[in-house]
């Protein structure tokens, strides 16, 4: 008898978790598709007018630097500008831990001149990293507006 209430209760309890965690879920799913829909209102917004701007040389040409809290100390970028269009961003300085903040280090630089603007995706896994450079990036083309 016993036995049969320990494992009546094992099973409630299991049950109860598997519900919560599955509730849990589908309200974390429910608000990130929520935000992804304003990202990408905001997103189109944003294309449109660097395309705009930088048919008209949006950006003095030269190089700017900014500067950025990561996770381990402070991350120092260089944007390059050439033609008002950026031509070359570069991460100069940073202390992030190999292999997961360096690895955005790597990555972002790419995709912000692809991108002709800083608001780019941050990389999985190092975006304290990822919010760094790309404020760094920020404050180098206000300096070249």
């Amino acid at each position: 008898m016993k036995r049969n209430r320990l494992k009546a209760a094992a099973l409630f309890l299991s049950l109860s978790v598997l519900l919560l965690m599955g509730t849990g879920c589908g309200a974390s799913s429910t608000a990130q598709n929520g935000n992804a829909g304003s990202k990408e209102s905001s997103g189109r917004t944003e294309e449109a007018a660097p395309k705009e701007e930088a048919a008209g040389g949006a950006y003095k040409d030269g190089t700017y630097v900014g500067a950025s809290q990561g996770m381990h100390g402070e991350v120092k970028v260089s944007v390059s500008v050439a033609g008002g269009k950026v031509s070359e961003v570069k991460v100069t300085e940073h202390h992030e831990t190999e292999g997961v903040g360096s690895v955005a280090a790597e990555i972002l630089p790419a995709k912000i001149v692809d991108a002709q603007k800083p608001e780019v995706e941050t990389v999985s896994g190092a975006t304290v990293t990822s919010t760094a450079i790309i404020d760094g990036v920020k404050q180098a083309l206000e300096q070249a507006k």
